[in-house]
């Protein structure tokens, strides 16, 4: 998207690298101001720092110190820490996973909806000094308190001016419900490669601006993944949702996008639902809520049964919040450690 609409009605003009990352954006407000950031990305194409200019004078710089996805500092341009931020677990993507802020001296703490929204902040006294309400998609509709942070929906960074919600890989406009740039996953993640969560939003969330198909170095990393997006929702509905993990030529994993089923199982596609030129090592799937007639923290013979049959790994996430794997070869059940339940 080379034009656009900011949040408050303002037409923007961005400029892309050759990675079509987002390099530069323009616009002027009601009063005739001339807005300007300019971003900057490491080596892993995840956010550097971001120069905000009025009129062609610089404004505010924000450098980030980073883990991977998360920004874990925010530093002016003499290079003073702004921010700290504490990250716990997470659906993903950082989702639902940022536990507090220092600023000024001073810890703030977030609260969350059963999405990974933040709908607040409270002080070290417990007191609420921030508040926000969302549509399904994103726009923020209301916001109160006086007191100033960028993360909101999807515990994603927040630009007051333009009304982007950074994910990672690229930007989301929730106020349009699209994304600003192209899926980096080409068709891969689906036919429409602007659209969010395939339109429902009330189930799905996308952690990175990245859909199923996504290229894991291990089938472990792809698994978890997978099963880490559904999970939540599989255990609030009471049920299972399944598909596919399978092995690109490159070597990388990635893994299909979650069939529906009922409380008592669900059909993952079967390899032949893997893309052309893929090879299917696993399936994984999720066991819903508790279910006193089964014992769904743990794989059922079923669910071993179907890995053997078709002689791939199974992954399994449990209601308790367990990530289970299956080895088709040794027979054996190994626990990988907790994801969001």
């Amino acid at each position: 998207m080379i034009k656009g609409i900011t949040v408050k009605g303002a037409v923007f003009e961005a400029k892309y690298d050759a990675e079509n990352r987002l390099t530069e954006i323009t616009f002027t407000d009601q009063e005739g101001i001339k807005h300007k950031r300019k971003y900057a990305y490491f080596y892993n194409s995840f956010l550097a720092e971001i120069k905000k200019y009025q009129n062609d004078t610089l404004t505010q710089a924000t450098r980030f110190v980073r883990e991977g996805n998360l920004a874990l500092q925010e530093r002016d341009a003499e290079n003073k820490v702004k921010r700290e931020y504490v990250w716990g677990l997470s659906k993903g993507g950082g989702v639902g996973g940022l536990l507090s802020l220092t600023q000024d001296n001073q810890h703030y703490y977030y609260v969350y909806d059963g999405k990974g929204n933040i709908v607040g902040v409270v002080n070290q006294a417990n007191e609420v000094v921030a508040g926000y309400h969302y549509e399904p998609f994103g726009k923020r509709v209301s916001k109160s308190g006086a007191f100033e942070q960028p993360f909101g929906f999807s515990t994603k960074r927040y630009d007051e001016d333009t009304g982007l919600l950074y994910y990672g890989y690229r930007y989301y406009i929730p106020h349009q419900s699209i994304w600003l740039t192209r899926d980096p996953l080409g068709e891969r993640g689906g036919i429409n490669l602007y659209g969010f969560v395939e339109q429902n939003p009330i189930i799905w969330i996308d952690p990175y601006g990245l859909k199923p198909g996504d290229r894991y170095k291990t089938q472990h990393t792809a698994a978890r993944n997978a099963v880490s997006d559904v999970n939540p929702t599989s255990v609030k509905e009471f049920t299972e949702y399944g598909g596919m993990v399978y092995k690109n030529s490159d070597g990388t994993f990635s893994y299909t996008f979650p069939n529906k089923g009922d409380k008592d199982g669900v059909d993952p596609g079967s390899p032949s639902s893997c893309p052309t030129g893929t090879t299917a090592t696993a399936y994984y799937h999720t066991h819903g809520g508790p279910d006193p007639g089964y014992d769904n923290n743990n794989f059922s013979p079923a669910d071993k049964n179907y890995a053997d049959y078709y002689g791939i790994d199974g992954y399994v996430g449990t209601p308790s919040g367990e990530f289970k794997h299956y080895n088709h070869s040794t027979k054996k059940v190994k626990s990988l450690g907790s994801i969001p339940k």
